[in-house]
């Protein structure tokens, strides 16, 4: 791709910066609401233990001709047939802010890409596959698996067996793979647009590293209700807005790649500050050009060694 002029690059910038800071925040909000939604869902379901039917019990009733009570699992897919809206709630809003992250991850691609022409097209690639595939798989699933507990919930046979197989249609099982893999591609955009925002100057240090860590975490079981990456897409927008603390980074002013310094820079420039010198100012007397006849010849600086050399030629 040929260079983007860098005032063409600031006027589509600034034509999209509304919209893009609108969709990161509320993708931000979105992605807390329905992570809080999910584990308060997932807290409220029977779980005690005194509930748990085991083998043996469970194999003395049937001998007697009793009756065998609800499995656990059957116990929990009957509660959220019974509180389907709550939980299919959690479900539509992480689909929605998978979607929503479409809009400010591709404003972030061309951004970079303005600045940066070499870059590859897996950063837009990852983005739409990854924010489409987890967003529609996701719904899917949450519509899917919702009302497949709600038939369950009005079922007179409701054992453990039964709920397996309620929960186990071929849609869910579809859209969990569609999610699984969209998943993946959305957590592979995160980390080459947040390393790439990073390398020309558009993230600092910290929101670079935020943005590969939010990926990371997108294929972890650790950040469950996606506390990081909320964070992160709401700094975001903040940042697109100018009302991040710390004020917008230099490249998106210039419309041109402004690399942070090495950590080898910085401590020259600490040292060159401590001496009260600017940066390079060490280096404001230029050497002087052995070939031009105006300037004096360069004085040989260890004597003995320069005057045998001259001897044998």
């Amino acid at each position: 791709m040929s260079d983007v002029d860098p005032e063409v690059a600031l006027a589509r910038e600034q034509e999209g910066r509304t919209r893009a800071a609108a969709t990161s925040i509320a993708a931000g909000v979105a992605t807390l609401a329905g992570g809080i939604a999910s584990t308060l869902v997932s807290q409220s379901l029977p779980n005690d233990s005194d509930e748990v039917i085991t083998l043996l019990p469970a194999l003395s009733d049937a001998v007697q001709g009793r009756d065998l009570p609800e499995g656990i699992l059957a116990q929990q897919v009957n509660w959220i047939g019974e509180h389907v809206v709550i939980q299919a709630l959690g479900g539509v809003l992480v689909a929605l802010a998978a979607l929503l992250m479409l809009f400010p991850l591709r404003y972030l691609f061309l951004a970079i890409q303005a600045r940066n022409p070499s870059l590859g097209r897996g950063g837009i690639v990852a983005t739409v596959s990854g924010c489409l595939l987890s967003g529609v798989g996701f719904l899917v699933y949450t519509i899917a698996f919702s009302i497949d507990a709600k038939d369950f919930a009005d079922q007179t046979v409701q054992t453990s067996g039964a709920a397996r197989d309620a929960i186990s249609g071929s849609a869910v099982q579809a859209a969990t793979i569609i999610y699984q893999l969209g998943r993946f591609g959305l957590a592979l955009a995160l980390v080459i647009l947040s390393l790439n925002a990073m390398r020309v100057g558009l993230f600092t240090r910290f929101f670079g590293v935020l943005g590969i860590i939010s990926g990371v975490l997108l294929v972890l079981p650790i950040d469950q209700p996606g506390i990081i990456r909320s964070f992160f897409l709401i700094a975001f927008g903040l940042l697109l807005l100018g009302r991040w603390m710390g004020g917008v980074p230099p490249a998106w002013r210039s419309g041109k790649a402004e690399p942070w310094p090495s950590q080898q820079e910085l401590r020259e420039r600490r040292e060159a500050e401590r001496r009260g010198e600017e940066p390079g100012e060490d280096d404001d007397v230029p050497a002087e050009d052995p070939s031009d006849p105006r300037g004096d010849p360069p004085q040989p600086t260890d004597g003995p060694r320069s005057r045998k050399r001259r001897r044998r030629r």
